[in-house]
């Protein structure tokens, strides 16, 4: 038996038409979707420039995989200002992470069970080969980018993906190939 199967994509599902049936297989859920509108109007209301990385901005730039979490970095400015505009939903403040793969200052959120990684931009490391590398430290060449009416400044895709082949991490390394053939 010969199967057919067709892909179609946009920012926030998949369409997969297999033998004359779409099966919609969705990258970011609609409680993702609400968090992130939450997270973005409260930080553009209150003046805090921030940028999307991680899988939420592999996702913007072509890649396939489901929304873990939402990774957002700001800069150290701002730090308390987020921290007290986001005080019901900490569950963990800001604090030193240093886990062999990552070292930096990150603030760690729950809202509605989607997980929320705010991240302050400066001192940020990842390790390599057994060396510290810096991260880009501030916030500009963000590429603004719209999930179902949602808009908000997102990391460059180059440095998208430099980072993301630098981590060497299956997944990462799933969005970096993604993102390079996706001419998002």
């Amino acid at each position: 038996m010969r199967m057919s199967i067709r892909t179609a994509r946009s920012k926030s599902m998949i369409r997969l038409w297999i033998h004359g049936w779409f099966i919609i297989l969705s990258m970011i859920t609609e409680t993702k979707k609400k968090v992130l509108r939450f997270l973005v109007d409260t930080l553009n209301k209150n003046n805090i420039p921030f940028q999307v990385s991680g899988g939420l901005g592999a996702i913007t730039y072509g890649a396939t995989r489901e929304l873990r979490d939402i990774d957002i970095e700001i800069n150290r400015e701002n730090c308390k200002k987020a921290r007290e505009l986001f005080k019901d939903y900490i569950v963990e403040d800001f604090r030193r992470y240093s886990d062999g793969e990552f070292d930096l200052w990150m603030m760690t959120l729950d809202i509605d069970g989607v997980p929320v990684d705010i991240n302050q931009v400066e001192e940020s490391y990842i390790f390599k080969d057994g060396k510290k590398i810096l991260l880009p430290e501030e916030l500009i060449d963000t590429e603004m980018k719209s999930i179902d009416g949602i808009e908000f400044p997102v990391q460059n895709k180059k440095n998208l993906i430099d980072y993301k082949q630098m981590l060497g991490r299956d997944t990462d390394l799933t969005d970096a190939t993604e993102m390079l053939a996706s001419v998002q």
